[in-house]
């Protein structure tokens, strides 16, 4: 398997993406060839570490508007690997870039799985009971009933292919738990899951997101980056407090062994280098959108996915349901 790998990615490219091959080859992933695409001038800092090297022209800076790059920027490592992946000649292709100019060279190169009105990205989201899958959480600010539902069924398949859950529970993020709550999308969107075939438990309040009460979480781009983002501020503000305390412990002699190892414990849960970052739903091929402030350890993680989801044929399960299921 070839997972085409996008070295102009991070806040802290290509110094980021560079560590993450040492450590790929330190711990490689069995049956993944990973294709770094970059600049010219990393041929030497590629080859030294034995991995093949694609050169592009240009890269997408992470402040450049998405429109603007896509049409300008066609020979860019985002449109590079989204071109081999059309080709066949990868598997799957990660990037910790613009959010946007990769969703829109995806849209633009490799099209849609036929049936799904719009792709999503979904993202692993910490909860009590391990992770349930956030989606969209920033393809699509406004999403209407049919684009929820299939996140719904996307989703899903995500759950039970990836994650591996046989039977997986389907909640709608909404302002009441009451069937009638939120606005007319709302309102049919809930519709729409509750007669569907899906294990739709209904309506899901923030306050019980991290619960663990369902294995799918839907809502639209909006509101899912807002949350995405919020639970990451507040994971690290949680860090730093724990830290203070364990600073204050150590200096009064109290408790300082059990606090650090809670806060190991805490810190691992919410931490996205557990799972390395989102998946591009509803597209033919496998990509996957890793965090721009990406370690070493979390793109290993986001090339696991990848490899997980090409693996699986995830793709292919989605344009299967999509072909029996009219989508809504």
């Amino acid at each position: 398997m070839r997972i085409g790998f996008d070295l102009h990615g991070t806040d802290l490219a290509p110094r980021a993406e560079l560590e993450a091959l040492d450590l790929i080859r330190l711990e490689p992933i069995e049956g993944c060839e990973i294709v770094p695409i970059g600049k010219v001038g990393l041929e030497s800092e590629i080859k030294g570490r034995g991995f093949p090297f694609i050169i592009a022209e240009d890269v997408v800076g992470m402040h450049e508007i998405p429109s603007v790059a896509v049409r300008r920027k066609r020979q860019s490592t985002m449109a590079i690997g989204m071109q081999l992946l059309k080709e066949k000649k990868l598997d799957a292709f990660i990037s910790a870039g613009n959010t946007g100019a990769l969703f829109g060279f995806a849209r633009l190169i490799l099209g849609k799985i036929e049936g799904v009105s719009r792709p999503g990205i979904g993202v692993p989201f910490p909860s009590e009971k391990g992770y349930c899958l956030l989606i969209d959480v920033g393809a699509n600010l406004n999403a209407s009933s049919v684009d929820l539902y299939q996140y719904g069924i996307m989703g899903s398949i995500f759950a039970r292919t990836v994650m591996g859950i046989k039977r997986p529970k389907v909640g709608l993020l909404n302002i009441g738990e009451e069937y009638t709550k939120g606005n007319e999308s709302m309102r049919r969107t809930y519709s729409l899951l509750h007669k569907s075939s899906l294990n739709f438990v209904g309506n899901i309040e923030g306050g019980d997101l991290m619960k663990g009460y369902c294995d799918v979480v839907v809502t639209n781009g909006f509101v899912g980056n807002i949350l995405l983002k919020f639970a990451e501020g507040f994971a690290a503000t949680v860090g730093n407090l724990f830290q203070k305390a364990i600073e204050s412990a150590v200096r009064r002699k109290v408790g300082a062994v059990f606090i650090r190892s809670a806060l190991s414990e805490v810190k691992g849960r919410l931490n996205y280098e557990e799972y390395g970052g989102g998946i591009l739903l509803g597209l033919p091929q496998t990509v996957v959108l890793a965090h721009g402030r990406s370690s070493a350890a979390a793109l290993r993680s986001a090339v696991k996915m990848a490899e997980q989801c090409a693996k699986s044929d995830l793709s292919g399960l989605i344009y299967g349901a999509f072909q029996e299921n009219d989508g809504g």
